[in-house]
């Protein structure tokens, strides 16, 4: 059986926290295991931030959980045309941003991006219960 929950958040700087929060309430509703629910906030939170940082103009940005079986897919949709790319990581150079899709491919099973018909994007990635990590 599948369970399906939304939240659309208003961009600002609260959204990552709104979207970690809804996902901890949703997935503790479906009796999701503690570790597996903070693995899928980890992912929530960097697709949710990239997706402010690179659609800046976007008057949403949706997030959808998706329990099925054993796996959770999570949806952040928004309005920006751009393609999520993993930047070329330096260990040395100090910066402190650019590391989200390697977080997000670290810890999921499969993640991909597809295209809306109104120019949009969906970032998704899904994650297994009982054996999301993998570090």
């Amino acid at each position: 059986m599948e369970q399906h929950a939304t939240v659309e958040l208003v961009p600002g700087m609260h959204a990552p926290r709104r979207a970690r929060a809804f996902t901890g309430e949703t997935l503790a509703g479906w009796d999701v295991r503690p570790p597996d629910v903070e693995a899928v906030q980890l992912v929530v939170s960097e697709l949710v931030t990239n997706a402010l940082r690179h659609a800046p103009d976007s008057p949403a940005v949706t997030l959808q959980l998706v329990l099925m079986g054993d796996c959770i897919r999570v949806l952040v949709s928004d309005c920006g045309a751009g393609e999520p790319e993993r930047n070329q990581l330096d260990p040395g150079s100090g910066a402190v941003s650019g590391r989200g899709l390697w977080i997000v491919d670290a810890i999921t099973e499969r993640w991909g991006t597809a295209r809306d018909e109104r120019g949009g994007k969906t970032v998704w990635g899904e994650l297994r219960t009982g054996s999301m990590s993998k570090f």
